[in-house]
């Protein structure tokens, strides 16, 4: 087999091979014969046809057999003996096949860029910090309450913050009503931010069957371009006062809501869950900056296959969370659907280079996955699940994903070992 490589850009390579003749005719020979000994052909007995028959007639099949079985063998023959390790399946640009004759194919794969590593030591990093104060915890306990509270009606006094209020309303800008400016009994939980600030205020001190005119200011931001910065008047009924109350923090709250069994452990739980998030922002956050840095210090062409791959995980990632909130994307006209596909463009190729620089940095460092590694894995999987652990590994083995999960590893090893190497500063 002769074999000439090409290099057309920074990741892909263009392989020319030549299969010998004689190579080629052994191929050949041996699918004509074992057709020969499987065919069944008029006026002989199954294979019992004459060979010169079988190729007449099986030509056409000893092709596409070619194509399909030896080319792909031939291939990989090809990219062992020049030390190509592909990373997507090659595109075949030119084949020719003729029996008696050589066989000669062009593919085009795609291959790991080479770059020379920069320094990846010392960065300087700034992460925020991950302590949790009592007030901290306190104030998750209130969001916790408020997002659990019960709404009851009021009569007898007027709209005070933190109230949910029933309204109708009428904006008119100019003297003419707008789009999205009206709509009936439409529930706002005041002081909340949900509407504009002058809209807020406007309610506070309303009471139920009252009607009010007041001027809205609308902020030179707003999203609706026709109304930034433009001043509006609106007209509001009010309906109903419902006034927002909280359950007790007590042992009863913690053992119904929180499957704690009083307000102590509950307290525990709530410091470590924040000091979790926390401490996965700061993650988060060093390694955006990192990615920043190491982007930017190496130069090199990502592999468009595998940028294709990280585009179409992000998409199905926010498809899915649209699909979640009732959004079906696939309903979506034509054009918008390109867009929404087009924004995760940028970032799936920072994601490629990031995830080539990091295993460079692995490579270099001797940084693997170990047994051991994975079995902590396997650990927190079985927790999370609430599945036994060789469940969990069975789950795994029938999907083939270990080797897609030891990689994973391995990345975030890498990204610790970085880190733990860094120069970093607590804002």
């Amino acid at each position: 087999m002769k074999v000439k490589v090409y290099p057309t850009s920074g990741c892909t390579r263009e392989l020319r091979v030549e299969v010998e003749a004689e190579t080629v005719a052994a191929e050949v020979d041996g699918l004509y014969h074992k057709i020969s000994h499987e065919a069944s052909l008029p006026g002989f007995r199954k294979g019992k046809a004459p060979l010169e028959i079988v190729r007449r007639k099986y030509k056409d099949t000893v092709r596409e057999e070619i194509l399909r079985d030896a080319l792909p063998r031939f291939f990989r023959e090809a990219v062992q003996s020049e030390k190509i390790a592909p990373i997507a399946q090659p595109r075949v640009t030119e084949f020719t096949f003729e029996e008696g004759a050589p066989m000669r194919f062009v593919a085009v794969v795609e291959v790991r860029p080479e770059f020379e590593l920069k320094d990846y030591k010392g960065l300087k990093l700034t992460g925020p910090k991950t302590e949790v104060t009592e007030a901290d915890v306190d104030q998750a306990l209130l969001e916790i309450r408020e997002q659990s509270a019960s709404f009851v009606p009021m009569e007898g006094r007027p709209v005070k913050m933190d109230d949910m209020v029933l309204v109708d309303f009428e904006g008119r800008v100019d003297g003419t009503p707008f789009e999205g400016g009206k709509a009936t009994r439409y529930p706002i939980a005041v002081g909340k931010g949900n509407v504009l600030k002058d809209f807020e205020d406007a309610l506070v001190g309303m009471n139920v069957g009252e009607k009010k005119t007041f001027p809205v200011k609308f902020p030179a931001d707003y999203p609706q371009e026709k109304l930034a910065g433009k001043g509006a008047e609106f007209t509001v009924h009010l309906h109903e006062i419902k006034e927002r109350i909280l359950p007790n923090l007590d042992d009863q709250l913690a053992k119904d809501v929180f499957k704690c069994e009083s307000v102590a452990d509950l307290r525990v739980k709530m410091a470590e869950d924040l000091k979790a998030r926390r401490e996965n922002d700061r993650r988060g956050r060093l390694t955006d900056q990192l990615a920043e840095q190491l982007i930017g210090a190496h130069s090199f062409d990502a592999p468009p296959s595998l940028i294709e791959m990280e585009l179409q995980r992000l998409v199905k990632q926010a498809a899915d969370r649209f699909q979640q909130q009732g959004v079906d994307l696939n309903k979506w006209p034509e054009d918008r659907q390109k867009d929404f596909i087009e924004q995760f463009r940028k970032p799936a190729e920072k994601n490629v280079r990031m995830s080539m620089i990091v295993d460079r940095i692995g490579e270099a460092e001797k940084i693997a996955c170990t047994d051991e590694d994975f079995d902590q894995h396997l650990d927190r999987l079985s927790k999370a699940l609430q599945q036994p652990k060789d469940a969990v590994r069975r789950f795994l083995d029938q999907r083939d994903q270990k080797h897609e999960i030891e990689d994973r590893i391995q990345y975030e090893k890498t990204l610790d070992f970085i880190l733990g190497q860094s120069k970093i500063e607590t804002a």
